[in-house]
């Protein structure tokens, strides 16, 4: 039978693993917002360009959105709003910021598939006109800026400072929506010219730094 000393030496041991462990959920999530806030840089400065893009540009475009459509849409939000889900669970979120986020997000999933849909028919040279497209590339870039700076200011730091309470349900969940970001991965050929912009537009001659990985500290050097 274990001593008492020895039941909360292990005790402490856990909390402070779990503890661990939703801490680098979250820097996970800070970091995603900085490859996100570049994104939605690149997505703003085609969109202010006086000439429609030519093929190439438009294809990096179309790349952008998928990307954002099929990684943030699909793993990246959903975690904020199970982590929003749990702290408003524990009265420390607002249930007007838990119903916020879950509306940008929505919003952003919405405006993502209509103008992929919509650059993709303009690849094609069909109906779609750019001078109709550059506005709403505008303003998805926007909301997706106002969604990151609503969690960086209102729902990260409740998050951290409940770290050390998060139970096991929480973390696995977050756990288990985390994926490989396809944006990191060099053998995703349908993104490397995407990342080598991000790369370039970021004034960074190193090939990690400007992309930040999941585990990696605050200045992007991989753990």
């Amino acid at each position: 039978m274990l001593t008492f000393h020895e039941w909360f030496t292990n005790a402490a041991r856990y909390l402070h693993q779990t503890e661990v462990v939703m801490i680098e959920i979250l820097v996970g999530l800070q970091n995603e917002h900085r490859n996100l806030a570049r994104i939605a840089d690149l997505l703003s400065t085609r969109a202010a360009a006086v000439s429609p893009p030519n093929t190439a540009d438009l294809t990096l475009l179309t790349d952008t959105v998928y990307y954002l459509t099929h990684f943030p849409d699909v793993f990246h939000h959903p975690r904020e709003d199970a982590l929003a889900g749990w702290l408003e669970g524990r009265g420390v979120l607002s249930k007007e910021l838990l119903d916020t986020l879950a509306s940008q997000h929505l919003e952003l999933s919405v405006q993502g598939r209509d103008l992929l849909r919509d650059l993709e028919s303009l690849l094609r040279v069909e109906t779609e006109t750019w001078a109709g497209l550059a506005p709403r590339l505008h303003a998805y870039a926007d909301a997706l800026r106002l969604n990151m700076a609503t969690e960086e200011e209102r729902l990260l730091p409740v998050a951290f400072g409940e770290a050390s309470e998060a139970p096991h349900a929480i973390i696995a969940e977050l756990a288990l929506r985390c994926e490989a970001d396809p944006l990191l991965q060099q053998t995703d050929e349908r993104f490397a010219q995407l990342r080598a912009v991000i790369i370039a537009e970021a004034g960074c001659t190193c090939d990690q730094k400007p992309i930040v990985a999941y585990g990696s500290d605050t200045e992007g050097n991989l753990r």
